[in-house]
């Protein structure tokens, strides 16, 4: 790992690390993994920096695998009996990244605004489990103080994932669809009163989701806080 001051404002850093594990005992399980990244802060003045950040990963691993042998003639969706499962050694890959800039801005003590925006790749070749997912986010969050000793939070958020799944054994491990997005819309507020300096803080808050799972979504929240000393 290794890190500078490459301007004035500039600050930078990355690293690398590599991993090997050997096999238990009669065992199968086996595996070695590199991975590195940066970390990169602007000070873009007094009140504003932007931050930019990476990681990239590579594993290859080694276990036991049992391995369905169809029947020909047989069902696409086999019983028991149709069923031959040698168990083979199987090497297999998994690869990852991820990026990751966000923007603060102080415009006061009481009013701070922070931009972030994220990708992340993940992607394993396994026999049963031959995928891939990507995440895309987006995300704003603004404080600011009122009157009457409120500290008042808000943002909003879109998160978009699709995944892709290959079917290595599409007749007995189908999915359907094999691609498909999923998107996710979610947005906060809370509010956080001081009623008594030090002593007794009131907190109310909700958040708001709509995802393709489930649809809609709300959370409220009310908490009250006393410090007695």
């Amino acid at each position: 790992r290794y890190g500078t001051q490459v301007k004035e404002d500039v600050f930078a850093r990355g690293y690398f690390k590599y991993r090997n594990h050997d096999e238990g005992q009669g065992g199968s399980d086996g595996w070695d993994m590199m991975q590195g990244g940066f970390r990169t802060d602007w000070y873009l003045n007094d009140v504003a920096e932007l931050m930019v950040k990476a990681d990239v990963y590579y594993a290859s691993l080694s276990h036991l695998q049992p391995l369905p042998q169809i029947v020909p003639g047989a069902s696409p969706f086999p019983s028991p009996a149709h069923l031959a499962i040698p168990i083979i050694r199987e090497t297999y890959d998994d690869f990852g990244a991820n990026l990751i800039a966000r923007y603060e801005r102080e415009y006061s003590e009481d009013s701070e605004l922070v931009i972030q925006a994220y990708f992340d790749r993940t992607d394993r070749s396994e026999l049963y489990f031959d995928s891939a997912r990507d995440t895309y986010d987006l995300d704003i969050q603004h404080r600011v103080s009122l009157p009457y000793n409120q500290n008042l939070m808000y943002g909003v958020e879109y998160r978009y994932f699709p995944d892709y799944y290959r079917n290595p054994i599409p007749a007995t491990q189908p999915f359907n669809p094999a691609t498909r997005g999923w998107q996710t819309f979610s947005g906060f507020l809370q509010d956080d009163i001081q009623l008594l300096e030090d002593y007794v803080r009131l907190t109310l808050g909700i958040k708001l989701e709509h995802n393709d799972s489930t649809q809609f979504e709300y959370q409220p929240n009310a908490r009250l806080s006393v410090t007695p000393a």
